[in-house]
């Protein structure tokens, strides 16, 4: 369930734009047994949304502190790397992929940007960037 524009909603707004309309629709797709992975983008509390809405795997967004949210979410994390890192030196991208891989080592992680490949993005560097991963 991606929501993509929950960051411009101030806290108060939350529980009825998007905590209870989430949480209604992973609780009917959890009722057919399919598993629910959430995109809160720009949510300033990820546990908090986590505790609320119960998805299976929350996906992160890359304005996010990684090492924040591997301490804070006990459920499988999916993302973080911004999109941007694609369009940079080969040097920095694999600095960048490794920091996401490092940090969720020892938790559920499931390697992903943290939104979008932007258009001008050389599918060569998205070839490295998926064999950086399969060989971690």
């Amino acid at each position: 369930i991606f929501d993509s524009w929950v960051g411009l909603l101030n806290e108060k707004n939350l529980p009825n734009y998007v905590y209870i309309p989430t949480l209604n629709l992973v609780n009917y797709v959890k009722s057919l047994n399919v598993p629910v992975i959430c995109f809160p983008r720009g949510i300033k509390n990820y546990k908090k949304f986590c505790e609320v809405v119960k998805p299976d795997v929350i996906s992160i967004d890359y304005d996010i502190d990684p090492i924040l949210i591997s301490k804070e979410i006990q459920i499988p994390v999916q993302g973080g790397l911004n999109p941007k890192a694609l369009l940079t030196n080969k040097e920095n991208l694999k600095k960048e992929v490794l920091k996401y891989l490092d940090i969720f080592k020892d938790h559920p992680y499931i390697f992903n940007l943290g939104h979008g490949v932007v258009p001008e993005t050389d599918p060569m560097k998205v070839d490295y960037l998926v064999k950086l991963v399969k060989d971690y």
